[in-house]
């Protein structure tokens, strides 16, 4: 018999009551999926009313300007459920064979409580869809740590960039976050820009924020007033008289709430295309803006849903000894993207309303939802009731 004839047969075959644990190691068990699972304000029909015309409608556009790329790279809030993620794999990209990666940062990722818990089982489910990368992660934190250099988010985020998309469904308060602080969404937002200075594509910035004149930092405020006010001076645009709010101090008294939606968020728009040119020349243009109501007794939308999409233009270095030749810098045109702005903003979609008066809408968002809450383990038909009570509250009669 030969060397080889002597290990062939059950001489390395495992005996039939072999485990794992007789080498010391745990089998697998599959997490058990929480069985009295509640819905949410985020699970509402409005917000796939916000997916389906706005984000899919942008990621449409990025699409038709970036014809050669194969594969997404997205960072977001996955959330518990990950359904936006789920959303733009099955229902936008797949569609086109396009493949997504994704990096999300989530407190809760790899907690032992019922959200950890759920959140490892959406997080499996969508690394099996079709055309997910293998090498998608999430991470756990709080995305404002993007703002803290050394932080580990920070080196997390850094080593995966640039994306193609990014998702912040923060849900809180953007104006009330303090200025000059390391761990605020102002910091976050300056650092990732500065990361994505590697991207010399197009790519789009999602950002969802509440917004009320009762819950603003009042030096936060007082900057983006204040550059607001005279950006618009250079720009010679005089419709406006921001400076008496600013006068010692932040006087919102007499302005109602649509005014200091206007205002407030033009000033933030005008910031971040600060931001964005301070690294890299670009456009940042702002997409159709929607809006919808957190506070049920709130007489004004108090959440709103911005799209940007950023387009860098690639320069030439410039030579200061005159050397080599000259390079023409772009111009940017503040007038016009203040302007584009502002239309932007007074043209904002109130969601509950479309949602309210159009039956269609309502229809369509409600079905549509609650096939993407099927995929997150939810009761569709209980999904589906729960959806049109709630905008019956909001709309009596609909």
């Amino acid at each position: 018999m030969s060397g080889a004839d002597e290990v062939e047969g059950d001489r390395f075959s495992p005996p039939e009551d072999f485990s794992s644990e007789d080498i010391g190691q745990k089998p697998y068990v599959q997490p058990e999926r929480s069985s009295a699972r509640g819905f949410e304000a985020w699970h509402k029909p409005r917000k796939q009313y916000v997916r389906d015309n706005q984000w899919a409608v942008c990621i449409e556009q990025l699409c038709e300007l970036r014809k050669d790329v194969r594969e997404l790279r997205y960072l977001g809030l996955p959330g518990v459920d990950m359904l936006d993620l789920r959303y733009f794999q099955s229902d936008v990209l797949a569609p086109k064979e396009l493949g997504l990666s994704f990096l999300g940062v989530d407190r809760d990722f790899g907690k032992s409580n019922s959200n950890g818990t759920d959140m490892d089982v959406s997080f499996q489910e969508v690394k099996m869809l079709e055309g997910i990368d293998p090498q998608s992660e999430i991470i756990p934190g709080d995305i404002r740590d993007l703002g803290i250099e050394k932080s580990t988010n920070h080196q997390n985020i850094r080593r995966r960039v640039p994306f193609d998309i990014v998702n912040l469904d923060m849900c809180d308060h953007l104006l009330l976050s303090p200025a000059d602080r390391d761990k605020s969404i102002y910091s976050m937002l300056r650092n990732l820009f500065s990361l994505q200075d590697r991207q010399d594509q197009p790519w789009v910035l999602f950002l969802t924020t509440r917004v009320s004149k009762t819950r603003v930092d009042q030096e936060a405020l007082r900057v983006l007033v204040t550059d607001l006010s005279a950006a618009m001076r250079d720009a010679g645009i005089d419709e406006f008289d921001l400076d008496h709010l600013v006068q010692d101090g932040v006087n919102l008294a007499g302005v109602d709430d649509s005014e200091f939606f206007l205002w407030s968020l033009m000033g933030f728009c005008h910031w971040l295309r600060n931001i964005a040119q301070s690294r890299m020349p670009c456009n940042v243009r702002l997409n159709r803006v929607f809006t919808y109501s957190v506070d049920y007794f709130s007489q004004f939308p108090d959440m709103v849903s911005l799209a940007f999409q950023v387009a860098p233009k690639v320069t030439m270095a410039h030579d200061p000894s005159g050397l080599a030749s000259a390079v023409n810098a772009p111009k940017q045109d503040n007038a016009a993207s203040l302007n584009a702005y502002r239309k932007k903003l007074i043209e904002a979609v109130n969601v509950d309303v479309v949602l309210g008066q159009d039956r269609t809408a309502c229809d369509k968002s409600i079905q549509d939802a609650a096939d993407l809450m099927l995929q997150a383990r939810y009761d569709w038909e209980k999904y589906v009731e729960w959806a049109y009570e709630t905008v019956e509250r909001h709309y009596p009669g609909q």
